[in-house]
């Protein structure tokens, strides 16, 4: 977002899970995990609407597109498929990227996120200009050894 010089009264975030408790592996028992925390979502999202949604990582993925593949649709927009986003809140496309940590892991894919993050700015017409000042990162980072 800094990067993209995009003023911080003009996003907001939300976690789909906020909790330490561990999401189940298997898809429908995640899937009857996340409901009640997907209730919680809509919520939010009607509270600030009109709004332009960008999930960002697999789970965000799996929770706006659906489906078992849904992590490979990562890096463009799609129509939301998990009810009630187009039907209650007249969500037409949401945009999917990688977590920002995982820029930290491979440093192309913040050129990735950028893009994303841009082309969803675009469409709510909200006015992007890279900060060229700002570096991406160019070499991986053992951040686990201390």
């Amino acid at each position: 977002m800094n990067r993209l010089t995009i003023p911080r009264d003009s996003w907001v975030h939300y976690y789909i899970v906020e909790s330490a408790e561990k999401i189940p592996t298997k898809q429908i028992e995640r899937r009857r995990f996340l409901e009640p925390c997907v209730e919680d979502l809509f919520h939010f999202i009607d509270v600030n609407m009109p709004c332009i949604i960008v999930g960002m990582g697999k789970l965000a993925a799996e929770v706006l597109v659906g489906g078992p593949y849904a992590h490979k649709k990562i890096g463009a927009w799609w129509e939301p498929k998990w009810q009630p986003f187009g039907e209650k809140l007249g969500i037409k496309k949401v945009w999917l990227t990688y977590t920002a940590e995982a820029a930290l892991y491979d440093p192309n894919l913040a050129v990735d996120i950028t893009g994303i993050l841009d082309d969803a700015c675009e469409h709510a017409g909200i006015p992007t200009k890279p900060d060229l000042t700002l570096k991406f990162p160019t070499f991986w980072v053992d951040y686990s050894s201390d």
